[in-house]
């Protein structure tokens, strides 16, 4: 007898993600620890708040990546672009391997409908007891099951 889980594996392409925002996330902290700087420190709370949020499955955390990593790159970088490269270096990886992670978070899949093989698929007549393998009430044919 197997058993089945509800658990998923992270997707590879998404330890990308969680490995940059872990190493900002301890860069941006000792960074704030060093300069007592509020903003360093929100910083990177934020990014082991994603870390966490990613690990789990949250789309909560997959719709902050892609909109930190996303327009609000494109804002950062129209307003400081001597900053763009950096910026690119970190934002572009995480935000690619975020989008390229969607089904880990949304699902591909969607879910079956439950058949009752007592019961026929097209017009639903209760097939309990025939003899033959085709509806009475619309012709439908069908396997017995055993």
């Amino acid at each position: 007898m197997s058993s089945t889980t509800t658990e998923r594996s992270i997707p590879g392409v998404l330890w990308i993600a969680v490995v940059i925002l872990g190493v900002s996330g301890l860069i941006l902290l000792s960074l704030a620890l060093a300069r007592s700087n509020g903003r360093h420190l929100l910083a990177g709370l934020v990014c082991f708040a994603l870390v966490v949020g990613l690990c789990l499955g949250h789309r909560w955390a997959y719709v902050l990546a892609v909109f930190f990593h996303g327009p609000l790159t494109l804002i950062v970088i129209v307003l400081n672009p001597r900053g763009m490269l950096s910026v690119l270096l970190i934002n572009l990886p995480v935000l690619v391997s975020v989008l390229l992670s969607t089904s880990y978070f949304f699902g591909t899949q969607k879910p079956r409908a439950l058949v009752n093989p007592l019961v026929c698929p097209r017009c639903g007549y209760t097939l309990l007891g025939l003899t033959v393998p085709r509806c009475p009430e619309c012709g439908q044919q069908f396997d017995i099951p055993m």
